[in-house]
């Protein structure tokens, strides 16, 4: 992924879960986990290639730290308050 920046959006969530689409990658993403409550937590694959959780793995809240894992096996780790673009990850429901 090399310098580019990341970006997230989570363009649908509640309470019970979230979707979040990655942008900017320059190579296919292979895993997505988030901290979720002091532990990674794998997130899955839809088939719209949003990376999805569902609250039933326990609650969520806001900010988590999102580590991407793209196809040549690189570890991104985002800053638990800030993505790498600098946004905060705080979507709203």
């Amino acid at each position: 992924m090399g310098d580019t920046k990341l970006y997230y959006s989570f363009p649908k969530s509640s309470q019970y879960y979230f979707n979040m689409v990655i942008s900017n990658t320059r190579v296919p993403v292979a895993a997505v986990s988030a901290v979720i409550a002091g532990k990674s937590v794998a997130l899955a694959r839809s088939s719209n290639n949003n990376w999805v959780y569902h609250n039933s793995q326990g609650s969520y809240s806001f900010p988590m730290e999102i580590t991407v894992t793209p196809v040549c096996g690189a570890v991104v780790r985002s800053d638990p308050h800030f993505s790498s673009c600098g946004l905060r990850l705080h979507p709203s429901f």
